[in-house]
C-alpha cells in the first residue's frame, strides 16, 4: 500500500498523473453514474493535480464524463489545490472552461499551498475546503487555533462555500457550525 502524499508527487514528476487522472474519470463514470442518477441531489468531487491544470484535455475529460454518465454538472466538483494555480494564466483558462460547463470548483486544502490570496478573487471559484490540519486545531491553544476562523471569515466576504475537512469531534462540528460553514467532511 502506498498512500497518496507519496505517490502523486512521484506521478507528478514522472509525468504520469495526467494518464492517472484520464483512469480515475474513467472509474468514476462506471462506478457512480447509477448512483448519482438515483441521488441526483449529491455529487462526487474530483481532484485535479497541478499538471491537469495546464492541459486543455482536462476541460475534454470533464465534458466527457458528464456525458457519459448521463448526469447534470452540478453532480460534480472539480477540486484543485492551491498548488495548481502558481501557473495562473493557463490554469484561469481551465478552470473558466470547466466553470462553463456549470461544473463547481473548489479550492482544495486551502491555507497549506502556495499561492497567493489574490487567486481567490481572481479564480471563479465556488467552494473553499479548509484544509483538516487547520480544522485539528480547533478548540485548542496552538499558534494556529484562529486560523479556520480567519479562513472561514476570508470566504464568507468572497461569497465562497466552505467545506471544512477532517470534522472528528462535536466540538469541530459545533464550532463551525455556529460560524456558517456549509459543509464537513470526517
Amino acid at each position: 500500500m502506498v498512500r497518496p502524499d507519496v505517490f502523486i508527487p512521484e506521478a507528478e514528476e514522472s509525468g504520469l498523473i495526467h494518464d492517472i487522472t484520464k483512469e480515475i474519470f474513467r472509474l468514476v463514470a462506471q462506478d457512480t453514474a447509477c448512483f448519482l442518477k438515483e441521488h441526483p441531489h449529491l455529487h462526487i468531487g474530483i481532484n485535479l493535480s497541478s499538471k491537469d491544470l495546464m492541459k486543455a484535455e482536462t476541460v475534454h475529460l470533464v465534458c466527457d464524463l458528464i456525458r457519459k454518465m448521463d448526469v447534470k454538472p452540478h453532480n460534480l466538483i472539480i477540486e484543485a489545490t492551491e498548488r495548481g494555480f502558481m501557473q495562473a494564466d493557463v490554469a484561469q483558462r481551465i478552470i473558466d472552461d470547466i466553470h462553463a460547463l456549470d461544473v463547481k470548483i473548489a479550492i482544495d486544502d486551502f491555507g497549506t499551498g502556495y499561492s497567493s490570496l489574490s487567486c481567490l478573487e481572481n479564480f471563479h471559484l465556488d467552494y473553499l475546503k479548509i484544509d483538516k490540519s487547520f480544522i485539528d486545531t480547533i478548540g485548542g491553544d496552538a499558534a494556529t487555533s484562529h486560523v479556520a476562523s480567519h479562513i472561514i471569515e476570508m470566504a464568507r466576504s468572497l461569497n465562497l462555500e466552505m467545506i471544512a475537512e477532517g470534522v472528528e469531534t462535536e466540538e469541530q462540528r459545533c464550532f463551525l457550525e455556529r460560524r456558517g460553514v456549509q459543509y464537513a467532511q470526517g
